[in-house]
């Protein structure tokens, strides 16, 4: 069973933590679309998420992962491996995933983080699922504030 933490950017802890397992999730993944976007709504687990996903995050074992033109609540917008090593504990985690979300926020939605109305937030690993390579994906989410739901996507939105 991997655990991700979902935090804001600047790294305050959400007191949400996802906890997530095989259940043959992991080998079966979402139908998508041949551009990659999903073609219909299903229950993902977080390594399930791709740049271009849009979800919502019920606070459970899953999200709801769906074409962004539905309703959602966040859209994966980057994504990137922290550097292997031992875990860097939480706060190191949360500032790496800051320092590579913020830029990556500014290509994506076109106005730098600091000018935004958008809150940024991640998906990191924790400290008990190090050991596994494949569970150090940082994913940089981007929401409405107070993370209601929207249509479509952030791409571009100069907002």
């Amino acid at each position: 069973m991997t655990t991700w933490a979902r935090a804001a950017g600047l790294g305050s802890l959400l007191t949400v933590s996802l906890l997530l397992g095989g259940c043959g999730l992991l080998n079966s993944g979402p139908e998508r679309n041949e551009d990659g976007s999903v073609a219909e709504t299903v229950d993902a687990s977080v390594p399930e998420l791709r740049d271009g996903d849009c979800f919502t995050d019920d606070g459970g074992t899953e999200v709801t992962l769906m074409p962004c033109e539905k309703p959602h609540e966040f859209e994966v917008f980057a994504s990137t491996k922290m550097l292997d090593g031992e875990y860097p504990g939480v706060e190191k985690a949360e500032t790496q995933a800051d320092a590579f979300c913020r830029p990556a926020f500014e290509k994506f939605v076109g106005i730098s983080y600091s000018d935004s109305e958008l809150p940024l937030q991640f998906f990191y690993p924790q400290a008990a699922d190090w050991s596994e390579a494949d569970n150090r994906t940082v994913l940089c989410l981007v929401t409405v504030p107070g993370n209601k739901p929207s249509t479509g996507t952030f791409k571009s939105a100069d907002r």
